[in-house]
């Protein structure tokens, strides 16, 4: 059984973490259901950047329940429709879990673990199969961002795993706030 030991060390950080991003989407969206679907939201995200950066592993206590909280919450068409977040889920999950497959085929190495196809999978149960593209494309920039910053701090090279949990996590964030399109004014 894993243990998520690196949390109680980080419980300030989680807190302030938590509490500024739910302070941000009070003022996003105001009193209200997906207020409080946000907040639950965050109380997944969190913990799951956290454990991914300390143990590069993504468990299924957290993203099996975020998965079904993503349904359930579909139930009412709060961010998609039912069908378009369990479809949103099936494609999730195969998506990720084809690009897995392939490139250890072709490597032999892996790339993405079974943890990234789920918590895509529950990213869109959570806003449907439209939400995807830009789920994945934004995490592919904060990724980007990410790895060019270690790299440019001598702290990782292009062999460097570096876990895609907080990626995954920062796409679903911007699929929270700015829904499945690009906010107006970020491209020209």
């Amino acid at each position: 059984m894993m243990s998520v030991a690196g949390l109680p060390r980080y419980h300030p950080f989680v807190v302030m973490a938590g509490a500024g991003l739910a302070l941000h989407l009070a003022w996003h969206f105001g009193p209200g259901l997906r207020l409080a679907a946000g907040i639950v939201l965050i109380g997944f995200l969190v913990p799951l950047v956290i454990v991914d950066i300390e143990q590069l592993v993504l468990p299924d206590r957290f993203t099996m329940p975020l998965l079904w909280t993503g349904l359930a919450i579909n139930l009412q068409g709060l961010f998609s429709t039912l069908q378009s977040a369990v479809i949103g889920a099936i494609v999730g999950y195969l998506c990720f879990r084809g690009l897995l497959e392939s490139y250890r085929w072709l490597t032999g190495r892996q790339g993405l673990g079974r943890g990234d196809c789920k918590f895509l999978a529950a990213l869109g149960a959570w806003f449907g199969w439209p939400a995807l593209p830009t789920i994945v494309l934004a995490a592919l920039v904060g990724q980007i961002l990410l790895l060019l910053a270690l790299m440019t701090a001598g702290r990782a090279g292009w062999r460097t795993q570096i876990p895609f949990g907080p990626a995954l996590a920062f796409g679903g964030w911007f699929a929270l706030v700015w829904g499945t399109s690009l906010p107006s004014g970020l491209i020209p």
